[in-house]
């Protein structure tokens, strides 16, 4: 991975995504999902952490507590970006909905956790694509 002046080390991503794992754990709670969505007014969740910056359409991370990160992107989305952290498997689907709940079914169960993509007064629940929404 190469870091962009200005843009965190591989390190502090590492960092970010544990502390977040971290408090999952803590609180019971299996596995968050970050949503990401090109906002101008906010939204930053995916580049806090993993540093992706690219997404025109709709981007999920998914952070296990165990350690498992995917995070799932449509196919258009492969170009060019500021750095990505590596250690996120990056699955590229025109069907998101369907790849993220199978990768949640095959998650440890218990309560998800969602944030990203908030905005403008909307909350990540109230801009989660609605299949997925009704799936979870």
């Amino acid at each position: 991975m190469t870091a962009h002046l200005g843009e965190p080390t591989a390190s502090e991503y590492a960092t970010r995504l544990q502390r977040l794992r971290d408090v999952l754990a803590q609180s019971g709670v299996a596995a968050a999902l970050i949503l990401g969505r090109r906002n101008w007014f906010g939204d930053h969740s995916l580049r806090y952490f993993i540093g992706y910056t690219g997404h025109s359409s709709l981007a999920v991370l998914l952070i296990e507590a165990g350690g498992r990160t995917e995070f799932f992107v449509a196919p258009d989305e492969n170009r060019p970006c500021f750095a990505v952290f590596d250690d996120a498997e990056t699955i590229y689907t025109d069907h998101l909905t369907d790849a993220v709940l199978a990768a949640l079914r095959s998650s440890p169960s218990g309560d998800i956790g969602i944030g990203g993509a908030e905005g403008m007064g909307f909350s990540a629940l109230d801009l989660l694509p609605r299949d997925l929404a009704h799936a979870i």
